[in-house]
């Protein structure tokens, strides 16, 4: 959130929807990367494109999969402004063929037509409009915030998919609203602006020789221009946009340093000798816009041991630059280990990235410091902490020979964290998400001679039946607490932290009085579940003092979901069946990945780390439990859960009293 984002605009030139709309926009993607991101990652488009792999790659085999998609397409007709007015019929079709269809080339050929409209940007415009109609009427009506809210959660789908990184996507809504800055250096004035601009910079060339001065009054021209329905509507751009075309270059190990220049597929990997590198000062000031010519200049003098690998990508962003790259590369480093058998493994050296344009061959760089010796010693882990040796010391019975022999839960409980380790420190995102599923298949896999464990109807179980009728209950348990924590966590980070503008000016993420923060314990000194109730009692302190309706819904939520047994019980529902839809989505794509050896590399990375998330907690769960009593089987510890939260939810929906803090 930018502080100092409407400081220019006049007390009621901008709607509260706006400011709401603009903030619920970064919460979002915030959210994307983390636990608490409560929402399906789904939208019309990416649902189609699901489909599509289900037809071509499954032929409908999966029944959930198919239960699952006749939903979220009928949920679409109901509620998506865009997809009722343009697509509906359309939509009509496709549930009809799912119900009973086995004509898969038709249903392709009708999922592909249908997915022309999303393609050309219609769907992505027309939404963007109906997202202006609402904030820029100042009354607030029923239901708008989730209109808002699923808008633009479509919207951010429509850019992952459309090659933009979370990065940049985040700071679309401020560049928006962005003004403009004149500075000055060496005499000369420069206008900057984050707003994306329709100035053509081609155009202020005069014999090859730039004008700032003509460039400075359109720009500025242009920005005072706008009113807030053009900014809004300025959104659009982003997906008419051209990409951009360069070089992405990275350093490959594990081949020799010798005069090299080869093409593997669309990669060229070249090898300059440190002569190479000199040039004259005449040679140096040559204008070439030719990369193949001056490619020499972009080697790292550090790596004079690596070989380059330069590949030619159209690019959206930095960011998605370098993935686009990286996977492009990797792909060329696959097809040349069948043809050679060196035992040194061919490796990309992710720690520098070169970005070269095609336009004028300027260049950006990124540089990691991770590999580096002082950075691993810094981020290395400390186990001094009397608390960690403590936890620790808990695994002495766990991990001893005699009580692996005895127990077959020790040895699952082994294997998983043998596997949850391999996911977690693997850069390579799908042998994430599979190692992540090994370890909730694993826990979930045991054998019963009571028959069925979790179904009335006596259906055969499969694993998949178990994972998804006991982990959601691990994983409600976790969220009772999850709430007051993240809650916590966000009040007292924005309460820590500042902004300062270019001018120099400081401010607070959020001001709240002294008193207020001593009562709400927002200073860290939380340890015990009565310092967290006290902090839920004393939340309505907070809110005379915020005035961001996005920090207000959050503070509001927490207050509810501990206070009123109602809405508790329903929100505990609702996470039962997002975390059902989650695992459904995490091991379809599991399944793509092992039968037919592909995967959407844009969303996989957010399934991910909603993987790494429920295979920690039951891994916790399990883990935690059998250590306090050996002799229970994991059936019973998962099991037991189910019938725990059952009871619960039952008693919440009959409005008896539960507290929550005793579970």
């Amino acid at each position: 959130m930018n502080l100092f984002l409407w400081d220019s605009y006049s007390e009621n030139e901008i709607t509260e929807k706006t400011k709401y709309w603009v903030d619920l926009w970064e919460k979002i993607i915030e959210d994307f990367s983390e636990y608490s991101y409560e929402r399906e990652l789904v939208n019309p488009h990416l649902l189609l494109n699901n489909l599509i792999d289900e037809v071509k790659y499954n032929n409908l085999k999966n029944k959930e999969n198919n239960n699952y998609l006749i939903k979220k397409f009928n949920d679409y007709v109901t509620n998506d402004p865009v997809i009722k007015k343009s697509l509906k019929n359309d939509f009509i079709l496709i549930i009809n063929e799912l119900k009973n269809s086995k004509r898969f080339e038709y249903f392709i050929l009708l999922c592909e037509q249908t997915k022309e409209y999303f393609q050309k940007g219609t769907y992505f415009k027309e939404s963007c409009d109906v997202l202006k109609q609402i904030i820029l009427n100042s009354e607030w009506k029923e239901n708008e915030e989730e209109a808002i809210s699923q808008i633009s959660q479509s919207l951010i789908i429509e850019l992952i998919l459309e090659g933009y990184s979370i990065e940049k996507i985040k700071t679309i809504p401020e560049n928006l609203f962005d003004k403009y800055e004149i500075r000055k250096l060496n005499s000369k004035e420069f206008v900057q602006t984050k707003y994306p601009s329709s100035l053509n910079l081609k155009m202020f060339y005069e014999c090859d020789i730039f004008n700032q001065n003509s460039y400075n009054e359109a720009l500025k021209t242009e920005i005072d221009s706008l009113t807030i329905s053009d900014r809004i509507n300025r959104l659009k751009y982003y997906f008419d946009k051209e990409p951009d075309e360069g070089y992405g270059i990275f350093h490959v190990e594990g081949l020799k340093k010798q005069s090299i220049d080869i093409n593997i597929g669309e990669v060229n990997f070249y090898s300059p000798n440190p002569k190479d590198l000199i040039k004259s000062k005449t040679e140096s000031e040559t204008k070439v816009k030719d990369f193949s010519e001056k490619k020499l200049e972009f080697y790292d003098r550090e790596k004079q041991y690596s070989v380059n690998a330069a590949v030619k990508i159209k690019y959206r962003d930095f960011e998605s630059a370098k993935i686009q790259a990286l996977e492009i590369i990797e792909t060329s480093l696959d097809l040349l280990r069948l043809y050679v058998n060196s035992e040194t493994p061919f490796k990309v050296a992710v720690d520098k990235f070169y970005l070269v344009d095609c336009e004028d061959l300027s260049v950006l760089q990124s540089y990691s410091a991770k590999n580096q010796k002082f950075y691993k010693e810094i981020n290395s882990c400390d186990l001094s902490g009397s608390n960690i040796r403590e936890s620790l010391n808990d695994f002495k019975e766990l991990l001893s020979n005699s009580n692996i022999k005895k127990s077959p839960l020790s040895v699952k409980l082994i294997y998983s964290l043998h596997w949850y380790r391999k996911a977690f420190e693997t850069s390579v995102i799908e042998d994430k998400l599979l190692n992540y599923w090994i370890v909730i298949e694993n826990l979930i896999t045991f054998d019963s001679k009571n028959g069925n464990l979790v179904l009335r109807d006596g259906d055969v179980r499969s694993k998949f039946v178990l994972v998804e009728e006991l982990v959601p209950f691990i994983e409600l348990r976790h969220s009772i607490y999850s709430v007051v924590v993240d809650t916590y966590i966000y009040l007292y980070n924005l309460i820590n932290h500042s902004q300062t503008n270019s001018k120099g000016l400081s401010k607070k993420c959020l001001d709240i009085p002294e008193d207020c923060i001593d009562a709400c314990k927002l200073r860290g000194q939380i340890f015990h579940k009565d310092d967290w109730k006290e902090f839920i009692l004393n939340l309505h302190l907070l809110c005379p003092h915020i005035k961001n309706k996005v920090i207000e819904n959050k503070i509001k939520y927490t207050e509810k979901f501990y206070n009123d047994t109602k809405f508790t019980s329903s929100e505990l529902q609702t996470k039962l069946n997002q975390t059902k839809q989650d695992l459904l989505l995490i091991y379809r794509y599991r399944n793509l990945i092992v039968h037919n050896a592909r995967f959407d590399n844009n969303i996989l990375p957010y399934y991910v780390t909603k993987a790494e998330h429920l295979a920690r907690n039951l891994l916790l769960e399990i883990l935690s439990q059998h250590i306090k009593n050996y002799t229970r089987s994991q059936q019973e510890i998962l099991i037991g859960e189910k019938v725990k939260m059952d009871r619960i939810i039952k008693k919440l929906e009959s409005n008896e009293p539960v507290d929550l803090w005793e579970l």
